[in-house]
């Protein structure tokens, strides 16, 4: 079964009850933030690998500082 449909039937078994969709809100709200956290990790992982080998430059500490 496509996992949208699923998701969406699952979701209409509580449609009727605001507590248990607060609930679900919350869990696919916390997916999704910490989905976008590996994406992040992931990103600096490759920033780094790319700036050891020479393809990319790496920030100053004059540039970082002045971000903050």
């Amino acid at each position: 079964m496509n996992l949208k449909a699923e998701l969406l039937r699952e979701l209409s078994y509580i449609a009727d009850d605001e507590n248990y969709l607060k609930k679900a809100l919350k869990a696919i709200k916390k997916l999704v933030a910490q989905r976008e956290e590996e994406e992040r990790i992931r990103q600096a992982f490759e920033d780094a690998k790319l700036i050891r080998e020479g393809k990319i430059q790496g920030k100053t500490w004059e540039e970082i500082r002045d971000e903050l």
